[in-house]
């Protein structure tokens, strides 16, 4: 079987700590940080739909400040309404996430929803139910399931996804007690790989701040192990995702670029701003000029 595209980038796209490293700290209101950014990656997270449910016009927003990037691809965050909430999301606010992200599934840029549960949610069997149950409410929306606890990785509870075509998320995170490690499970036809970093010191510590816990750059060495994994993937799935979520300082850039060339996926263009904060980049391809130079619309 022939491989199959594999689509790597970024949690997220606007963060104020990446203003130097990669946007222009000066930059115009009227920028697109999304196009900015679809120069340089196949697909990103959408991580405030996690936050709060978008307004359609939003999401038609983000839809045509990348429709030059003919394949640009989009996973967005499920509302923490449903993942972090003990009661079931109700009707009105799973009909309003549908009707908001639907037009970016029929437009072919959606690859799947990221529901994303956290550490404290331990495997039942009851509760495998209820979350199936939830996830078929979204249908017809794609959607894989983030455990960050061990439990939940078991023949039983992939079988379960695999029959209601929900996909697993293999991640890379602190292995702490009961953390679960990488894996590297598919349940239906999008391997998706979720990459957290690994920084231990601050990943349970209550006064670490968030981007204290995913400051964090991986090595070429710790990639390779990575890359070897995506490409047993695109062999067997229709498409392959890796996301970096160590955002802090534009280092799930560094990395997103550092195994799109791991991957062979060249020639490479490397912004220069971020180049010259991490001058590893510059043996990876061509540098270009800084973007404000750039026609972005």
């Amino acid at each position: 079987m022939p491989q199959n595209l594999i689509y790597v980038g970024p949690a997220g796209w606007h963060y104020p700590d990446w203003k130097g490293p990669f946007y222009a700290p000066g930059k115009t209101r009227s920028m697109s940080e999304l196009a900015y950014l679809a120069q340089f990656f196949t697909i990103v997270e959408i991580n405030t739909t996690f936050y709060r449910i978008p307004e359609p016009k939003t999401v038609a927003s983000w839809n045509s400040q990348v429709e030059r990037f003919k394949s640009f691809q989009f996973i967005a965050k499920l509302y923490q309404g449903f993942t972090h909430m003990d009661s079931a999301p109700a009707d009105e606010d799973v009909q309003r996430f549908m009707a908001a992200l639907m037009p970016l599934h029929e437009a072919g840029r959606l690859i799947t929803i990221l529901a994303q549960y956290p550490w404290r949610i331990k495997y039942s069997d009851h509760l495998l139910n209820r979350l199936i149950t939830q996830a078929l409410r979204l249908s017809p929306l794609p959607l894989h399931f983030e455990f960050r606890h061990a439990s939940w990785h078991c023949e039983h509870v992939l079988e379960r996804l695999a029959a209601n075509n929900i996909g697993w998320v293999n991640i890379d995170q602190p292995v702490i007690g009961d953390s679960l490690g990488p894996t590297d499970s598919l349940t239906n036809n999008v391997a998706y790989v979720r990459l957290h970093g690994r920084n231990y010191n601050a990943w349970f510590n209550e006064n670490a701040g968030r981007d204290q816990r995913y400051d964090y750059c991986y090595s070429e060495q710790e990639l390779q192990t990575w890359r070897e994994t995506l490409q047993k993937f695109s062999t067997m799935a229709q498409k392959t995702v890796v996301i970096f979520n160590n955002h802090f300082r534009g280092q799930a850039l560094v990395n997103s670029l550092q195994m799109q060339a791991l991957l062979q996926q060249g020639p490479l263009q490397i912004p220069s701003q971020l180049a010259a904060a991490y001058p590893i980049l510059n043996k990876l391809g061509a540098v270009i000029p800084d973007h404000q130079t750039l026609s972005l619309f």
